[in-house]
């Protein structure tokens, strides 16, 4: 789509010094061979941008929080920050983070930003298409920086990559910090202008979260026969370390993703000493004085134990999650104690053929015991070897696929 500019205001005017780093000039210094673009004739861009409407992210590791329907983790979060970045052919002309650019507006009521970008001219003309935005949108107090850090979000405008260490967005939740903001359940979009701006130069964009989430389910620890071969108080500790597994020919790795380039929509990992985290499940007990270990929740009509539900980065576009791979399987490290038995077990299932998708929620739980064909589905026992999963893609895939669980009979 290709518009006539209009000169920009004095209010847009007054903003042209902050937006690169030649303060005094009134051109953007481009690449070579690239037309420089003078922001002192521009046209002012007019954004709503909008989060989905239930602000809760299915993941975590904490049992007194609260669950969905699903039997899936629920936590509540205010989003109510934005940040973002202005692109001119892949090119960074000014972000957020800059002194001086108008930052988006939040509206509580309807739970949607609004923001004014300035798009400035080339020969005359704007093509929108020419023009990007990056969107990120939290909380106002998390820590956010504009460089890749360990202990927040990092937002390398330059480089169009996201940096969310895996071990960040699934940290424990203590006692007394329900309410505070918490670094996880994040929002963004990059899209070209011309896919969400009209001919009267305004336009809106929903955001989605650019993580999938995984979770691990099974029904064996909530049968007593069974919670006996581990504690005579029906308390159990799981612990479990998820990662990756990747080969490519001869080689194989572990690792967890800490970066996304939405540029190329390509994930950014680390090996696994780099980026763990471990999920604790420990075992409370109610008000009632019943036992939870930790959380008994419904998922497709059965009782459940939830080992462990946490957000990972994912690409935009459902794709491989390591290029080139020829096997790609989740994989979890997991550990059962109780005051009478404790043991370890390592298991694998492997990711949906395609690859993966950001905002998408993978389930994987065991098959429902069958008595008369015992060495085809689950209920053999914990950390059985002869034990068969499925897995879920919700909600726009379902499939069955067998796995492989290392340990004991």
């Amino acid at each position: 789509m290709r518009i006539k500019t209009i000169l920009c205001s004095m209010a847009a005017l007054a903003m042209t010094s902050a937006i690169t780093s030649c303060q005094n000039e009134e051109t953007v210094k481009m690449p070579a061979n690239e037309p420089t673009l003078n922001m002192t004739d521009c046209q002012k861009v007019s954004l709503k941008i909008g989060v989905p409407s239930e602000l809760k992210t299915r993941a975590g590791e904490t049992p007194t929080l609260t669950y969905g329907s699903d039997g899936l983790y629920n936590f509540s979060r205010t989003v109510d920050k934005l940040w973002y970045a202005v692109y001119n052919k892949g090119n960074l002309i000014y972000d957020s983070f800059e002194a001086g650019i108008p930052q988006a507006i939040y509206n509580s009521e309807s739970e949607s930003f609004m923001l004014d970008i300035l798009i400035p001219k080339i020969n005359e003309e704007i093509n929108l298409a020419d023009y990007s935005v990056f969107f990120f949108a939290g909380n106002a107090l998390d820590k956010v920086q504009n460089s890749e850090i360990t202990d927040g979000i990092g937002l390398d405008f330059a480089n169009k990559t996201l940096y969310a260490y895996p071990a960040l967005l699934n940290k424990s939740v203590a006692d007394g910090d329900y309410f505070k903001p918490q670094q996880y359940d994040y929002f963004s979009k990059y899209a070209t202008l011309d896919d969400i701006v009209d001919s009267e130069f305004t336009g809106s964009v929903t955001l989605t979260r650019p993580f999938c989430q995984v979770s691990l389910l099974t029904d064996e620890l909530v049968h007593n026969g069974i919670l006996r071969t581990y504690a005579s108080d029906g308390k159990v500790t799981v612990d479990a370390t998820p990662s990756v597994f990747t080969q490519k020919e001869s080689s194989t790795s572990e690792t967890l993703p800490y970066g996304w380039n939405y540029g190329t929509d390509e994930l950014i990992l680390k090996d696994l000493s780099q980026s763990t985290f471990t999920l604790n499940g420990k075992a409370i007990t109610n008000v009632d004085g019943s036992l939870t270990i930790p959380q008994v929740v419904t998922f497709k009509s059965r009782n459940m134990y939830c080992i462990g539900s946490y957000l990972m980065l994912a690409p935009d576009s459902r794709k491989a999650y390591n290029a080139g791979s020829t096997m790609e399987q989740f994989s979890f490290a997991i550990n059962v104690t109780g005051d009478l038995n404790s043991t370890d077990a390592n298991l694998t299932t492997d990711i949906p053929t395609g690859g993966l998708k950001a905002n998408e929620k993978y389930v994987i739980y065991n098959k429902q015991f069958d008595p008369e064909n015992p060495e085809e589905g689950g209920g053999h026992g914990v950390l059985s070897t002869h034990y068969v999963l499925d897995i879920v893609v919700d909600p726009t895939w379902e499939g069955t696929q067998d796995i492989s669980w290392e340990g004991q009979e």
